[in-house]
């Protein structure tokens, strides 16, 4: 019962930043662009009106919606199990704040292809890389949630800094954090416990599926700019659903006996 709960409240949520997004006519004319106008922001056609890219901006919306189900999860649920993921509200609330940011900073970005909402459409992927990093390396060697903290948040300004003054840089920065954050969660991973290790395998293959459709709409190979069905807002929809699987396997973590 406390799963549909949890799940209706999270939809509404979702359902209702849509709705209060979709009744603006703001102009974003005087807003500098972003580096990849004018004709390199993927396939989606761009117009003049609020929403720019309407099926890239609300696909954005899957990774909210992941995002406030995870939190919510953690404040509803009775038993934290036996998960280091659960031992401390701080990883939760931080996986969730990330994939968060995520939503509302490639909604930001898309609805306005303007360089400040680029800078906070990337940098909500690379708080989720950094927290994915630091978690990684805190199951193979345990450190405390104020040492988290401080490493999430430096990282996260250094690297934000680096993509302000370096945009060109954004897409190699985040795909060298990413990568990094593979190594101590799949080749340590953790002495202690043991994971089900279908869901990471299920959040691989999809984040491999979404990278794909990805480089072939950002280069247009697959494109119609003027359908609702965007390789680049299927990207958005599988990252979350990646996001969502490798959530699950935080959480069947367990100690060995």
């Amino acid at each position: 019962m406390r799963s549909y709960i949890t799940i209706n409240l999270s939809l509404l949520i979702t359902i209702s930043l849509y709705f209060f997004l979709n009744q603006s006519t703001y102009s974003w004319t005087d807003w500098e662009p972003a580096s990849c106008m004018p004709n390199h922001c993927f396939c989606e056609d761009t117009s003049e009106a609020f929403i720019r890219q309407p099926s890239n901006t609300w696909s954005s919306l899957s990774f909210c919606f992941v995002g406030f189900y995870v939190i919510l999860v953690h404040i509803f649920q009775k038993s934290k199990g036996e998960s280091r993921f659960n031992r401390s509200a701080l990883f939760s609330f931080l996986f969730g704040f990330s994939l968060i940011l995520i939503g509302f900073g490639s909604v930001f970005f898309h609805a306005s292809l303007s360089f400040i909402g680029q800078f906070f459409d990337v940098t909500g992927m690379n708080f989720l890389a950094v927290f994915i990093l630091l978690f990684h390396i805190h199951r193979a060697r345990a450190f405390s949630n104020f040492s988290f903290l401080t490493g999430y948040f430096i990282i996260n300004l250094i690297l934000a800094y680096l993509l302000y003054a370096y945009p060109s840089l954004r897409r190699y920065l985040f795909g060298m954090i990413l990568l990094a954050s593979l190594v101590p969660g799949f080749i340590i991973g953790s002495t202690q416990s043991k994971t089900d290790s279908k869901w990471i395998i299920y959040a691989l293959a999809v984040q491999l599926l979404a990278f794909l459709i990805w480089a072939l709409d950002l280069q247009k190979i697959i494109c119609n700019p003027h359908s609702y069905l965007q390789g680049h807002a299927a990207w958005h929809i599988l990252g979350a659903t990646a996001s969502y699987c490798l959530y699950r396997f935080y959480l069947s973590e367990k100690r060995k006996v």
